[in-house]
């Protein structure tokens, strides 16, 4: 049987098992923090959590942190406590999870999609200020696959408009811009844990914010519990009052005990992570450089560092018989684990019926919603995992050139 062809017109893989696109990596250590939270008397929020959040909040140089269940419900409190509802406008670039926009609607307020740079694939500042309107009242940068949006421009525009920024870290725990660590730049910098992130407590959040907004941080905890005045573990622990008022209608949005015991391991290894990444991705650069039927987007910035949460290629679908699609497809049948991060907003049904969107308002966004492809990149795989990556792209790319 032939090797160079696609195991899904009947080839041999390249692979022979599945390399999936992210894993979590856990070690011993967080394993026994588990056990010994399972031991105790307490798995919901507690002094686990507490602990979590203040070891954060000090690695992001962040004035104060909120451990909560997800990054989405980081953006939703965030906003609330910002005051931004019906008849105020959020601009949200347009390729990004649909979890940024989708919390801008939860508050009644309306998300301006905006176009992205078509070099980093991140918001655009000159589209920024060209969507601003008397009733924008927030910017929600998104650092997406772990790169640092200009967040000084950006900046810019909200001081002088007086505009509140509420940054998307979900990828971008360790990233820096300007030697200063995302996290503590905007009013509030909203991560995510989730099980394939650059660090994982299964699932699971954490808001950041800066010295203005401690009492807007300290709304949102009583948010996070309901509306209740004070936590369980206040209530009921030996130096605790039972006594607790519901001062206004919240959400049930708090991290555990048991997903911090994760978090607390995995933020001591974060540096190692992103080590681990950062040798991954340049050994992926370097064995893909010459290929012209696909584009790379740029080196990390010379000024700042990049997480490498994800690693995205645009397909030169013009020189192939095939569409991105089917490319995912066969790459999946060479036992490559890949994906598309992330359709276009302006792409998906909700948005683009709601909002009368159209591909051609966003031509940036509409191109890498058909050409991107995310490749396998984690702290389990290894030098080699990335070599037979790039041969199963290769046999690809040779099999279906036009």
């Amino acid at each position: 049987m032939n090797k160079n062809i696609p195991a899904v017109e009947g080839g041999i893989p390249v692979l022979k098992e599945f390399l999936a696109i992210g894993q979590p990596d856990i070690s011993e250590a967080e394993k026994r923090e588990v056990l010994d939270t399972l031991s105790g008397i307490w798995l919901s929020k507690g002094p686990k959590v507490q602990l979590f959040q203040e070891q954060f909040a000090r690695y992001v140089n962040a004035s104060g942190a909120l451990a909560l269940n997800s990054c989405t419900a980081a953006l939703h409190l965030s906003l609330i406590a910002s005051g931004i509802g019906p008849g105020d406008e959020v601009i949200v670039p347009s390729l990004t999870f649909v979890a940024t926009a989708n919390v801008v609607t939860y508050v009644g307020a309306t998300p301006v999609l905006v176009d992205v740079d078509p070099n980093t694939l991140l918001i655009s500042v000159p589209e920024i200020q060209r969507a601003l309107t008397p009733r924008t009242r927030a910017i929600i940068p998104v650092h997406l696959y772990g790169r640092p949006c200009p967040m000084q421009p950006i900046m810019e525009i909200a001081r002088q408009k007086k505009l509140t920024i509420i940054e998307d870290a979900a990828h971008a725990i360790g990233t820096e811009e300007n030697s200063q660590k995302i996290g503590s730049y905007g009013d509030f910098t909203c991560f995510s844990f989730y099980a394939t992130k650059n660090i994982c407590t299964g699932d699971g959040g954490m808001v950041t914010c800066n010295e203005n907004n401690q009492k807007k941080l300290a709304h949102m905890e009583i948010l996070s519990l309901h509306g209740m005045s004070t936590d369980a573990w206040k209530r009921f622990s030996p130096a605790g009052s039972h006594v607790w008022g519901l001062v206004e209608v919240g959400y049930k949005y708090n991290m555990t005990d048991l997903q911090a015991s994760l978090g607390i391991h995995q933020l001591n290894r974060l540096e190692g992570f992103l080590d681990c990444r950062q040798r991954l991705v340049d050994h992926y650069r370097n064995l893909l450089r010459q290929e012209k039927r696909i584009q790379l987007l740029p080196k990390d910035p010379t000024n700042g560092r990049h997480s490498h949460h994800l690693f995205p290629i645009l397909l030169d679908t013009d020189q192939l018989r095939i569409n991105r699609d089917k490319f995912i497809a066969a790459l999946k049948g060479e036992n490559v684990g890949c994906g598309n991060h992330y359709p276009a907003l302006h792409m998906q049904p909700y948005y683009k019926k709601t909002f009368s969107l159209k591909e051609n308002d966003f031509p940036v966004s509409t191109k890498a919603h058909n050409s991107l492809i995310t490749l396998p990149l984690h702290t389990k795989m290894n030098l080699a995992d990335a070599e037979l990556v790039v041969t199963a792209l290769s046999k690809l790319l040779n099999f279906y050139s036009r």
